[in-house]
């Protein structure tokens, strides 16, 4: 369901994947507007050596949990553009 959204998802062995948001979307943006609007909290890796802002680790969590995530995703992706104003 998350690479029907456009995401990229990286393999994984772990309870956490790694997704990647496409470039023309601001990945800060992106990561406020799923806490605020959805309360949602992912885990940004613009910090992790190699990755930047578009880069997040999300946990595998129950059906109801995922299917959640999925909806704020597609919701905050529909409405996130690199256009949109960083707050810093």
């Amino acid at each position: 369901q998350l690479q029907s959204l456009g995401l990229r998802v990286f393999p994984s062995e772990a309870n956490y994947l790694l997704v990647r948001i496409d470039e023309e979307k601001n990945g800060f943006e992106f990561w406020k507007r799923l806490i605020v609007a959805h309360r949602v909290v992912i885990r940004s890796c613009a910090n992790f050596e190699g990755l930047d802002e578009h880069y997040f680790r999300i946990g595998v969590r129950t059906r109801i949990d995922n299917q959640l995530l999925v909806e704020a995703f597609a919701a905050v992706l529909r409405s996130t553009s690199k256009a949109c104003q960083r707050i810093v």
